[in-house]
């Protein structure tokens, strides 16, 4: 677990850093979890109640809307899976997570939360600067991508991720990028016509 936390720790401390110390107070309160492909990691209208952080594999983060079921986002490898708002809210959602291929979390509880912010207020800080990371990343993100068109979000997206369709299918990030499936696939073969350059701001 020590070389998990070192892992995790080098991956947070640009955020806030804390001493190691705290990361093994932590140890306790954390599980490590393995899903197998396509696997239902939290169902709709539920409470989110962990925040995982991927050691290996992916999931995606999807919304039941009026249109069906759509991706918003989806996580890989060193970031944390979580529906955030349900989680920070402790409110219902009508968002689920599920996997794409075998993956593997440690997995922090939200009823922990207070007891070890307590005990550590560091660690409550630490909390605090991720969850404005992820804020920050998805305004950034909605702002780069406001005024684009399709070609141009694509490109974009595969600058940030040029390895994300090695892991996602296409509805998904068609979904993301919102396209239907058939403009994507149209991009994509314009672009690979291109050549495989994707640097675009």
């Amino acid at each position: 677990m020590e070389k998990i936390l070192r892992r995790i720790k080098a991956q947070f401390d640009p955020y806030y850093e804390i001493p190691f110390a705290t990361y093994k107070a932590v140890t306790p309160f954390l599980d490590i979890e393995e899903y197998p492909p396509r696997h239902l990691v939290k169902r709709r209208s539920m409470v989110e109640v962990k925040a995982r952080y991927l050691l290996e594999g992916g999931m995606g983060l999807y919304a039941h809307t009026d249109k069906g079921v759509r991706c918003q986002k989806y996580f890989k490898e060193n970031q944390i899976a979580c529906d955030f708002n349900s989680y920070s809210t402790q409110m219902l959602s009508n968002k689920l997570i599920k996997t794409y291929v075998n993956t593997v979390a440690v997995v922090f509880y939200k009823k922990d939360f207070f007891p070890l912010s307590e005990a550590h207020p560091e660690f409550a800080l630490l909390a605090l600067r991720i969850t404005e990371e992820v804020y920050n990343q998805n305004i950034k993100w909605q702002e780069r991508m406001a005024g684009k068109n399709a070609k141009e979000r694509v490109m974009i997206f595969l600058n940030k991720d040029p390895h994300a369709l090695q892991l996602l299918p296409q509805k998904d990030v068609a979904n993301m990028l919102s396209m239907s499936p058939e403009v994507l696939s149209r991009v994509l073969k314009e672009l690979d016509k291109d050549g495989p350059s994707f640097d675009h701001e």
